[in-house]
């Protein structure tokens, strides 16, 4: 069997068909619009948000027409089928649907929940008459890795998320896939059973080839003896003050950036949060003045003395109607979230506890002032305060 892919560059699909002990011919489209597609026996389509060449579209949809097998991820158009721009799935999660007759996908069952972190899915306008819907999105969908949502809950309102049709020739997504593992699809043991499913759909084969996870937790040292557990817990935290080193600004003089944000692209790239927030910073400083103070390294403790003075520098006012107010963010200038501000004066107050430091104590005072002038006023919580809806009445 001559299996073709037609793709920009590989992925994590792509080893993964190659593992399927067949011949694998792998082109970019601008080659392979010069092949006669007569001599592969199977084709599988990685142009996501994009559309096929329609020389080459029409002598691939040729093939498929006698029989050959095709697998499209993401493609803006491919037979009667074609989407609208691409759109975030961040708050979408798949569902599963097992089919009505026949057999469906080994190891799932009707309203597994498989998270595809912040994809692109080209949502289309038609579907083909004989399309038999596998994956479905729903927004917001509040369970853990399986729903109890009826067949008919699942579909009222979805959106397509992969399909057959054409008589079990044709099996198309419309998210991207190709880089399940870079992109940290989960749960894991999920995609891999849906991954194995799509390559023996297409090459008749399993694959001998899954990617390990590039997500690991915990260690294989045993940890239930001391000499283990403290070298493991001294490395976790090392790598934990490393990590949170990347983000400092002028170290520390200036604040640190929010970090990492949950959004994963599909070929795994991980949005930052250059935001400069008041509770990130707080809580940061006392990593590392705890640190410092721990491992007897005096630039750590600088650095969370650093942090420390910015909040209670600039992300607080210290005079006039607002004395007190702790601010949210550098954007959010005017914005008091209560819990942020308990965040970011915590690692203070242990410092007062177990260092019997109190260079600060006086600010937190004032900070805690300001919270019981401003909340549950009326006896209810209010999540947030705005300085600019505040006057004179709402502080008394």
């Amino acid at each position: 069997m001559r299996l073709l892919i037609i793709r920009e560059m590989d992925s994590d699909l792509t080893d993964v068909l190659e593992s399927c002990n067949i011949e694998v011919i792998k082109m970019k489209p601008e080659e392979a619009v010069h092949e006669d597609m007569a001599n592969f026996d199977a084709f599988c389509i990685l142009l996501p948000e994009k559309a096929m060449d329609v020389r080459l579209r029409k002598n691939i949809e040729r093939e498929n027409a006698a029989g050959k097998r095709v697998f499209t991820e993401s493609i803006s158009s491919y037979l009667d089928v074609y989407s609208n721009n691409g759109v975030n799935t961040v708050r979408s999660r798949l569902i599963y649907l097992e089919p009505e007759s026949g057999s469906g996908i080994p190891g799932l069952e009707t309203g597994d929940l498989l998270d595809d972190e912040s994809n692109i899915m080209m949502d289309p306008f038609y579907a083909m008459k004989d399309t038999e819907l596998l994956l479905v999105y729903q927004d917001y969908i509040v369970a853990h890795t399986h729903t109890n949502m009826s067949r008919e809950e699942i579909l009222k309102e979805s959106k397509p998320g992969l399909w057959k049709c054409c008589g079990d020739t044709v099996m198309m997504t419309s998210f991207q896939l190709h880089n399940f593992n870079k992109a940290r699809f989960s749960p894991r043991t999920a995609w891999t059973n849906l991954i194995i499913y799509i390559a023996e759909w297409l090459t008749g084969n399993k694959p001998a080839y899954i990617p390990e996870s590039i997500v690991k937790y915990g260690t294989s040292d045993n940890l239930s003896e001391q000499k283990n557990f403290d070298k493991c817990r001294k490395k976790a935290i090392e790598k934990g003050v490393q990590w949170l080193k990347q983000f400092l600004i002028d170290n520390g003089h200036g604040g640190i950036r929010e970090g990492l944000r949950h959004d994963i692209d599909p070929n795994g790239n991980q949005a930052i949060s250059f935001c400069v927030r008041t509770d990130c910073i707080g809580e940061a400083s006392g990593v590392f003045k705890m640190y410092g103070h721990l491992e007897g390294k005096e630039e750590y403790t600088e650095i969370g003395e650093n942090l420390e003075r910015f909040v209670y520098g600039p992300m607080m006012i210290k005079d006039g109607l607002f004395e007190g107010m702790m601010r949210w963010t550098d954007t959010g200038w005017g914005i008091c979230y209560q819990d942020d501000v308990a965040r970011a004066i915590l690692p203070t107050l242990y410092d007062c506890i177990f260092r019997g430091k109190d260079q600060y104590f006086q600010e937190i005072c004032r900070v805690l002032d300001f919270l019981i002038k401003t909340t549950a006023k009326d006896g209810t919580r209010v999540f947030r305060t705005d300085n600019l809806y505040l006057d004179e009445n709402a502080i008394a």
